[in-house]
């Protein structure tokens, strides 16, 4: 109930989910006939882990991205975006981190067929380390520095 001087006032709003967790769960070959028949369903040629996706994270649409991987290729992904750095709000900040590493590679292919290399001391062949870092310009594009 409401005076004569007062007004009510009903306000909805309607909040999102802010973290979001995804599982990765990807075969590491080419596709799923490949792994299948020629691999011979062989689940140590399978990528698992998590990804965990933060959206907001100070209350200004800050985005931190993880993901951390095992199984064939191992892997770990970090990433994190603020949209706005001036009063402007035309120019951004974004920073990401990438490693992977495989310790079987494909060499070639014979008869249809990928030919894989590993070596004998199962050592890592291929080690994938990339720091990023660029300003979003908005409507522009990103200008990214090594």
């Amino acid at each position: 109930m409401t005076g004569e001087d007062e007004a009510e006032v009903v306000i909805t709003v309607k909040e999102r989910w802010y973290i979001l967790p995804s599982i990765i769960f990807q075969l590491a070959d080419r596709n799923f006939a490949e792994w299948w028949t020629n691999q011979g369903r062989d689940f140590s040629r399978v990528n698992f882990g998590m990804r965990l996706s933060h959206n907001n994270v100070a209350g200004r649409n800050e985005k931190l991205k993880f993901a951390g991987q095992l199984g064939f290729t191992k892997a770990l992904d970090i990433q994190y975006s603020k949209p706005y750095i001036d009063k402007n709000q035309k120019h951004g900040l974004a920073a990401q981190f990438t490693f992977y590493n495989n310790k079987t590679l494909a060499i070639k292919s014979e008869n249809n067929r990928q030919v894989f290399y590993t070596s004998p001391e199962e050592n890592v062949l291929r080690k994938i380390l990339l720091p990023q870092s660029g300003i979003p310009i908005e409507g522009v594009f990103t200008i990214s520095i090594l």
